[in-house]
């Protein structure tokens, strides 16, 4: 019977040629003078029948050298793996967005299961090179994803949940999607509901950021139509350069806007340093509202209004689970039946304004 192992690399010279050791279940069994079969059964938490003397001895045999029991011999034993690999959007990283990776990365390790982020992976790099050293139970991007990794996902096996639609106008709404659209659209309410008339929007200039600041502001205008109103104007700034939040602050001017809806507190905090050199008066003349309740908000002058919200992942991890449940009913000809989810409305997502002298 072959053992599968993944345990820790280690790398030493011969001449000039590199070589690679893999410490092995066999290299720890001969450390601590037992067998493959018990070094498994200690290592895979099945050591009931063993002597604890035996299984410290294990243990400690592993730790000396390094060894870590083999994902792929679990994958392979199981039929599925437990891992879920999240696509996280690289750009503009923030305390927040952390923040919520964080939270659903504790909330799958709750349900059982284990959770991998990449940066990179389907973005910057090929997402081919990371499945070459890991096979998830599940794929998971909160990004436009390629036809091209869908059709690598299909020919490998592995389920593909996606949470984000590049679509603004699909329906049911993805929950990531769904998303950003209620933190513009809780920005227009507030607006609106405190008198505001002539309402435009701000955003980063940054193109990886552009496909959720379009369910942002369709969230804006969906509040906005309610009530009868427009978007005045739609600008960019480049955080990077504060002649463009000048220019488009004498647009705002132009339009004779009341208010401003920014992406992010990061928006906010150039136009409130804008207006204040230009001698526009918040919020006398521009109410201004942000996204994310950073801490730094509270500091500003005058203290910023923002839009803040919290980190229930539940229907992401139901998504998830469900998905490796699947999965594993396939492999085993099992017949899984789908809940017919039609009509049921999805679960809240919490999103409130936390208002400050700003607006």
């Amino acid at each position: 019977m072959p053992v599968y192992y993944f345990g820790e690399i280690t790398t030493f010279k011969v001449g000039r040629e590199l070589h690679i050791h893999k410490t092995t279940s066999a290299d720890v069994a001969k450390e601590a003078g037992v067998s493959r079969t018990t070094v498994s059964m200690v290592m895979n938490e099945k050591a009931g029948s063993i002597p604890e003397r035996t299984r410290e001895r294990v243990l400690q045999a592993a730790q000396k050298l390094g060894f870590v029991p083999s994902a792929e011999a679990r994958t392979l034993r199981k039929g599925h793996g437990s891992t879920v690999l999240c696509l996280a959007p690289g750009w503009m990283p923030s305390g927040r967005a952390d923040s919520m990776w964080n939270a659903l990365s504790k909330q799958l390790t709750n349900a059982g299961l284990s959770c991998v982020f990449s940066r990179s992976a389907g973005t910057t790099t090929p997402l081919r090179q990371l499945l070459s050293d890991m096979t998830p139970g599940v794929v998971v991007p909160f990004f436009d994803f390629s036809d091209g990794d869908r059709k690598l996902l299909k020919n490998l096996g592995i389920p593909l949940v996606e949470f984000w639609s590049p679509d603004v106008d699909q329906e049911p709404m993805p929950v990531f999607s769904r998303f950003q659209y209620n933190l513009g659209n809780t920005q227009g309410k507030y607006l609106i509901s405190g008198g505001c008339k002539r309402i435009g929007y701000i955003g980063a200039s940054d193109p990886l950021g552009f496909g959720l600041r379009a369910f942002r502001i369709r969230g804006v205008e969906d509040a906005l139509a309610q009530s009868g109103q427009k978007l005045t104007c739609n600008l960019e700034i480049d955080l990077q350069d504060f002649e463009s939040v000048r220019e488009a602050l004498k647009t705002i001017r132009e339009k004779q806007t009341d208010a401003i809806c920014c992406f992010n507190d990061d928006c906010a905090a150039a136009v409130l340093t804008g207006c204040k050199e230009m001698g526009i008066k918040v919020p006398d003349d521009l109410k201004v509202i942000g996204v994310d309740n950073l801490s730094m908000g509270q500091y500003f002058e005058p203290s910023l209004t923002t839009v803040d919200f919290d980190h229930d992942m539940s229907e992401y991890v139901a998504q998830i689970k469900e998905a490796i449940d699947e999965r594993q009913h396939e492999r085993h000809g099992k017949k899984n039946e789908k809940q017919d989810k039609d009509g049921i409305a999805l679960g809240p997502q919490n999103v409130w304004v936390v208002k400050r002298k700003s607006a």
